[in-house]
């Protein structure tokens, strides 16, 4: 068991915000609150919000001052939260609290002075601290992982796609050629949701590894996505699959998890998902394969959104004004941060503490392995029995040990790894001054709502895409010109910090 390192003398309850997925076991059930609760010295009581109602209850929280002690999930706030809500002193500067008792957190800051400037607001405080990991794997971004099924290939002697026409011909055979074998057109050629859509697959093939803000190929000038002409002919594609029957027909309105129930019964052909063995189960992730960044006749070069490393996911980590005890929370946040806490957190403890067929198996080497019961995944075990997958961590630098990667780990890198060697960086996560965040927040709301109805429309044929000027004038009328303003000023900010 790992040593015991009490925080507080028992005395204090830390209240933490926290998102729970939907296939993610209740707090009170997992090895890690228990752990916590020892290496805090008291008790941490976490209020669980469902992912898809988080914003919503975020939101509320502060409008009505009924906040948490702290934030403690991935993608718990929003650029324009630290800003708004620093501001009004909701959330409070973590710069000396970090000087004088994290010395965890400084050390990684002082190693990576793009990570400082990137947590760093114009003021000058640092208000949220990032997970971070240097696992080169991260660097592919999100759930933006590509597989197909190459079983269904392999069935129909058909070649891994490289172009989007290539695309589109694989897709048609998977629907209309019995790639499963079962007699039955029930194949869905792709699928997705709201929280994993596939609109990468085809906007890289236009050269794009952004879907909002980006800039030109001088990487001078920003730009928005949305409104570029490639981005009519990413439309045009669509629509094309849609209308033939190739996108699943619930695409836009389905959650989740009904997505996942079709991939899960080996329906899918191509979807989004941050491992195939999640999506279709340990036994059947072998039949999938990622699908490497296709080009077009409008771009000839394979790209794919990239994150430098170590990449760092933002704003996960926060403390709000109601908290009594700032100091020895900061110094929860730093064991998270040290090389222990960020492992124990992300990974569990070894074989035999929770389960006795389930856990980290340890080699004389110093390597390490995460093993899981017979038939489940190591991400299912840890989300049933273990931790939530949504805490913040720190994962892979120099001083941890090595993983020896499960079958199914090592399968992932191998996939992952390909999409790393194609890389291109994303634009960058930007701080606006309270002024430039009000106008950004105004406008950008409405113009992100517009264009995500749109975007359905569109390809679901409500509108033609001969409505393209009316679709470009009404982006102008919305404030899209002010937006692009504000977001080179912050741009050139943030390059010459």
């Amino acid at each position: 068991m790992p040593r015991v390192i009490s925080i507080t003398d028992g005395t204090i309850n830390l209240k933490v915000m926290i998102k729970k997925a939907p296939n993610q076991n209740e707090w009170k059930n997992l090895w890690i609150s228990g752990h916590l609760n020892e290496i805090w010295g008291g008790t941490i009581t976490p209020i669980e919000i469902d992912d898809g109602s988080w914003d919503e209850k975020k939101n509320l929280a502060f409008a009505t001052n009924d906040l948490p002690d702290a934030f403690m999930t991935a993608g718990a706030l929003e650029f324009g939260d630290l800003i708004n809500y620093g501001s009004q002193g909701l959330l409070i500067p973590l710069n000396g609290l970090i000087d004088d008792h994290a010395p965890n957190i400084k050390k990684r800051l002082a190693d990576d002075p793009n990570l400082k400037k990137s947590v760093t607001a114009p003021d000058g405080n640092i208000y949220a601290l990032p997970s971070l990991t240097y696992d080169k794997r991260s660097n592919v971004v999100g759930r933006e992982k590509p597989w197909i099924n190459s079983e269904w290939l392999n069935n129909l002697q058909l070649d891994m796609p490289t172009t989007l026409d290539e695309f589109y011909t694989v897709l048609k055979a998977f629907k209309e050629q019995d790639p499963n074998g079962n007699g039955i057109a029930d194949e869905i050629p792709v699928s997705g949701s709201n929280d994993n859509p596939f609109k990468m697959m085809v906007l890289s093939a236009l050269g794009f590894v952004d879907t909002t803000y980006s800039t030109d190929e001088s990487g001078e000038q920003v730009i928005f996505v949305p409104a570029q002409p490639e981005y009519k002919e990413y439309l045009t594609f669509m629509r094309m699959l849609y209308k033939e029957g190739l996108i699943d027909s619930q695409y836009f309105s389905q959650n989740f998890q009904a997505y996942r129930a079709k991939t899960e019964k080996q329906l899918v052909g191509f979807f989004f998902d941050d491992a195939a063995f999640v999506a279709v189960g340990a036994d059947n992730y072998k039949h999938y394969e990622a699908l490497l960044p296709l080009t077009s006749s409008l771009n000839t070069k394979q790209v794919w959104p990239h994150r430098n490393n170590p990449s760092a996911t933002p704003n996960n980590m926060a403390i709000t004004s109601v908290n009594k005890s700032p100091e020895a929370t900061i110094r929860l946040f730093d064991y998270l941060y040290s090389d222990e806490g960020g492992f124990l957190t992300r990974m569990g403890p070894d074989v035999g503490v929770v389960q006795s067929d389930g856990g980290v198996k340890r080699f004389d080497d110093g390597t390490w392995q995460l093993t899981s019961p017979e038939g489940q995944s190591t991400v299912d075990y840890r989300f049933n029995k273990v931790t939530n997958l949504s805490l913040p961590f720190v994962m892979g630098g120099p001083d941890m040990p090595l993983e020896k990667q499960s079958e199914e780990q090592a399968n992932l890198t191998e996939n992952l790894l390909k999409l790393v060697e194609l890389g291109k960086p994303v634009f960058p996560s930007l701080f606006f001054s309270p002024e430039e965040q009000q106008s950004m927040s105004q406008i950008n709301t409405d113009l992100m709502s517009y264009v995500t109805q749109m975007e359905a429309k569109f390809i679901v044929g409500d509108n033609e895409l001969s409505e393209w000027d009316e679709y470009l004038a009404s982006l102008e009328k919305i404030g899209l010109k002010k937006t692009l303003e504000l977001t080179q000023t912050a741009y050139e900010r943030w390059k010459n910090s």
